[in-house]
């Protein structure tokens, strides 16, 4: 299955790489375009035991790859993995800005029915809206 994993932190990264581990093709998003081209140049940003050597392996045989390209990742895969930060907000709740942000891109970018995951942490109630 193509999926898409948008954010490229630590959750996105290794949800992605074991993804792909699984047999799965995966196109890494992030919007820093820095973090993006370490990432395919090998340069992991987070340590997890086992992880550089893990994406240069999915990498290598081609189930992994990174872009900044939001539109054309959304449009080449089945499933979406939306795996952004929700820092506090300043009200003390979470800021969900950059999730309803990758959402609208997804609704923008959708070419047909896509399976969206949320792997983000939120708040109860936070589907609905």
């Amino acid at each position: 299955m193509k999926i898409a994993v948008i954010g490229c932190g630590y959750v996105g990264l290794v949800s992605g790489t074991c993804l792909a581990a699984l047999g799965h093709k995966i196109i890494g998003v992030d919007v820093d375009a820095r973090r993006i081209a370490g990432l395919t140049q090998g340069k992991v940003p987070i340590y997890e035991p086992g992880l550089s050597e893990l994406i240069l392996a999915e990498a290598v045989a081609g189930r992994l790859n990174f872009t900044t390209d939001i539109a054309a990742a959304i449009k080449e895969s089945q499933s979406i993995f939306i795996a952004v930060g929700t820092p506090p907000s300043q009200k003390g709740g979470a800021d969900l800005s950059m999730l309803f942000a990758a959402v609208d891109d997804v609704l923008k970018h959708a070419n047909g029915p896509k399976t969206l995951v949320i792997k983000s942490t939120v708040p109860p109630g936070t589907g609905e809206k």
